[in-house]
């Protein structure tokens, strides 16, 4: 099991190596793509084996308290919404003007390839 101090050492040189390719060609798309790919690689086995700690640290019935609280917590939350008043924030507003009146263009992607025309 490798250390966290391990793993960001790790991501330093690979962020160094990342820089000196940028510096080699000149473009940012091709030095990206290449991070990308070599954190999957190397990242991938690492995260795993720490995932795995973590689920078989927290044993089935701690899952399940947890579930419960969090849906305990969900119905409160619920509960307390549909108790306040009507008056919102701008944020809220804005959230809401986005979900209930998508764009033409949204409308149709979502008709997708003359489905809607016959």
């Amino acid at each position: 099991m490798t250390s966290p101090e391990a793993v960001g050492g790790s991501i330093r040189h690979m962020a160094k190596e990342e820089m000196e390719e940028r510096k080699e060609n000149g473009g940012k798309r091709e030095a990206r793509t290449r991070r990308m790919k070599r954190i999957s690689k190397k990242r991938a086995i690492v995260l795993m084996k720490t995932m795995m700690v973590v689920t078989t640290t927290t044993t089935a019935t701690k899952m399940m308290m947890t579930m419960g609280a969090q849906m305990i917590l969900i119905i409160l939350v619920m509960i307390h919404d549909s108790g306040t008043p009507a008056v919102r924030t701008e944020e809220e507003t804005k959230i809401e003007t986005k979900i209930e009146h998508p764009k033409p263009q949204d409308i149709t992607a979502a008709g997708g390839s003359g489905s809607s025309r016959q």
